[in-house]
């Protein structure tokens, strides 16, 4: 039963749902994703904040799933983690 789990949080999830809008989006539009990369090409200034957007959305995501897989002690989110489906967010 947690095999099929697994499968289901894998497959039906909003970040496959945006995998498959990207790539279609590259298959019927490629020329999108060529004017975006010309524009970052041609614009040295952004090439200066490229890198921190991934530093940045990590750092916000471990901040919120620390925030709601670790208890706090007699906490609000305490009733969380006794909640039989937790594993599931881990």
């Amino acid at each position: 039963m947690r095999i099929i789990e697994f499968l289901r949080i894998i497959f039906v999830s909003f970040e496959t749902l945006f995998l498959l809008i990207i790539v279609g989006i590259y298959f019927y539009n490629p020329i999108f994703f060529l004017s975006i990369g010309n524009n970052i090409q041609t614009n040295n200034e952004i090439l200066k904040f490229i890198p921190t957007i991934p530093l940045s959305i990590c750092c916000f995501s471990i901040q919120y799933a620390w925030k709601i897989l670790m208890p706090l002690g007699s906490g609000s989110n305490r009733f969380l983690h006794e909640w039989p489906n937790y594993w599931r967010l881990n």
